[in-house]
């Protein structure tokens, strides 16, 4: 039975717990590509959040929302860490860069 007015039932069903988690885990897969792309130094961590997420989307087609959830959050955590990683290896190799030229233009 619809609500007044025709829209949604609020709450929804399992179903739509899984799109929800469907969103999530395909919106991680692109990030996670992503930040591979651009943090070449540590792409075996993100290359294990990429087979983290895609392995959650395996279990999720296969019904198993809880195991899908559990390789989301692994996924998004090396995910995250290699993000973290690569931003701080670059702001080091900009103050490394911009020490050398210093020290280069003092002699």
């Amino acid at each position: 039975m619809a609500p007044p007015g025709g829209g949604p039932m609020a709450g929804g069903g399992p179903g739509d717990a899984n799109a929800e988690l469907k969103a999530q885990l395909d919106k991680w897969f692109i990030i996670s590509i992503v930040v591979v792309v651009f943090c070449c130094s540590c792409w075996p961590l993100g290359a294990a959040g990429i087979y983290m997420i895609h392995s959650g989307k395996g279990l999720l087609a296969q019904g198993n929302a809880a195991g899908a959830e559990e390789k989301l959050k692994t996924g998004k955590t090396l995910t995250l860490v290699t993000a973290g990683l690569g931003a701080l290896l670059m702001i080091v190799s900009i103050i490394l860069n911009v020490v050398s030229a210093m020290s280069a233009n003092s002699f």
